[in-house]
């Protein structure tokens, strides 16, 4: 199994940067994944925070296979470790993030569309990569990089048949850690975000939630605080904390049932103007033109 995970981190080197992270390959198929994109992220192409609304808050579901160096899944208020050789999923519409040395990792990371739900016991968990996984990602992987140069209607269909399959094998695998039943953390740094974001989360609606607050809490320096954000996750504490308020304020507004006074009160903004000019400069759209678009 060491050697098929080295064979897919020697075969991720070869996979380009695409043009758009929101129009990838699909075939014919209703009850497969579609519009399938894979991305490598390692030290020389880094996770980087969102910078657009589409980003931001959007409609697809990501399987991050980690191929090498222990990193930390944050999803909403909730987190697990993400192991060497585990993969994890993420659903749309899902507050998310993930935590790594970005100087030393090695991910394969597969984004996709799905017509039907897929099986929510794959939330909140990373799961064993077996041996059936990795060949199941490594075809995927040379399937990808043919179609990208050459697409046909069987190459396509097949690849979204592949990466059921990987899915497949993920959902019924009984090897698996779950965010209400992790083992501790041995790595202090992820254990320390981990312990950042829950704070965040329980206090994201109040306004006077400060960086410096942030910090003495966990009895550490606000440069130390800088340092590990900047280092696990690729922005600036201030900066994280406002992508998630706006994240919170688009399901909210989704949702419809709640007004945009009381969005803004409980997304942790001091007054409804001043969540509507952050709204605007990170989404481009006011809370309202948001809210009328997302109804059209």
């Amino acid at each position: 199994m060491e050697s098929l995970q080295k064979q897919l981190i020697a075969a991720c080197r070869e996979l380009r940067e695409p043009a758009g992270y929101h129009c990838g390959l699909g075939g014919g198929r209703q009850d497969a994944p579609d519009n399938i994109l894979l991305l490598h992220r390692c030290w020389q192409q880094k996770i980087s925070r969102a910078r657009d609304a589409d980003n931001l808050y959007h409609c697809r579901y990501v399987l991050t296979l980690n191929l090498k160096t222990t990193g930390l899944v944050c999803v909403n208020e909730k987190s697990f470790p993400l192991p060497e050789g585990y993969a994890a999923l993420t659903y749309p519409y899902q507050s998310h993030c993930y935590v790594v040395d970005q100087n030393a990792f090695d991910w394969l990371i597969i984004t996709f569309e799905s017509g039907t739900p897929l099986s929510p016991e794959l939330m909140y968990r990373s799961t064993r990569l077996n041996g059936s996984c990795y060949m199941l990602a490594n075809r995927l992987l040379a399937l990808y990089c043919e179609q990208a140069k050459a697409p046909s209607a069987s190459g396509t269909e097949l690849l979204q048949v592949l990466l059921l399959g990987l899915l497949l094998e993920l959902l019924h695998s009984d090897d698996f850690i779950n965010a209400e039943n992790q083992p501790q953390n041995g790595n202090n740094r992820l254990h320390l975000f981990e312990q950042l974001n829950g704070y965040i989360f329980r206090h994201l609606s109040d306004p006077e939630l400060s960086l410096e607050e942030l910090a003495a809490k966990h009895y550490i320096s606000p440069a130390l605080l800088h340092l590990i954000f900047r280092q696990m996750a690729g922005c600036t504490p201030g900066k994280y904390i406002r992508d998630i308020r706006i994240k919170q304020a688009q399901k909210l507004l989704d949702q419809r049932e709640t007004q945009i006074a009381e969005i803004a009160e409980r997304t942790g903004f001091s007054s409804p103007a001043v969540f509507s000019r952050c709204f605007r400069r990170e989404v481009g759209l006011s809370p309202s033109e948001y809210q009328s678009r997302q109804s059209v």
